[in-house]
Formats: C-alpha cells, structure tokens, sequence
C-alpha cells in the first residue's frame, strides 16, 4: 500500500508516492491531520508547513530516525528501521515542488 501526494488539478506534473509508513511519517511532521489515507491541504499553508518541516528535521535528524520495536500479543514481532534525515529532505524537499505548482495552478496539494 502507498500514499501519493498531487496537486488537486487534473493537468498537474509533479506527484510524490510514498508507503502509507513513510506517508504517515511525512503528516506527522507536517502537522497535517490524516483521520483516513486521504486529504488535502490549501497550497499555501502546505508550503509554510514543509519550511517549518525542513527546518525541523535540520536541526533534530535523530527524531526521526529512530528504530522502534512492535509486540502485539502472541503475534509476529514487528520492526520499524526508521527513515533517515536525507530521505525526510528530500521528500518534502519534493513535496514543496508539488506546492508551488498546485500554488500555480491555484489549486490544493491532496493525498491519498
């Protein structure tokens, strides 16, 4: 399973896909709700979340790289690497390609 990003307009040219883990990673630390696999968010705001993010993962990589460690019950043990700082940057260094077009377009940036 994966989440895409896009600009909301039929013609765009930039999308970034993602594994619903690293989609959920992304929303976290851009502070985006994500009750479902699906939403969007107005361009403009988007671009001032992914500046706040960029500066927030330059000065705290560790946060986001951390190995976590998952039991559920009697079942399998479930491990998560993490993602390290240079992907978290490039990606919402790609998610702010995507803004600026929907920006553009004066359209909103969705995923689903």
């Amino acid at each position: 399973m994966s989440v895409s990003f896009f600009a909301t307009y039929t013609g765009h040219t930039h999308s970034l896909n993602v594994s619903n883990s690293n989609a959920m990673h992304l929303l976290g630390i851009l502070e985006l709700d994500h009750p479902g696999w699906c939403g969007q968010v107005a361009a403009k705001e988007l671009l001032i979340r992914v500046e706040r993010a960029i500066r927030g993962v330059t000065q705290m990589p560790d946060e986001f790289t951390r190995n976590t460690t998952v039991t559920k019950g009697d079942g399998p043990l479930m491990i998560d690497f993490g993602v390290s700082d240079t992907y978290l940057l490039d990606r919402l260094h790609r998610l702010r390609v995507i803004a600026h077009e929907a920006q553009t377009l004066d359209a909103d940036v969705g995923w689903c």
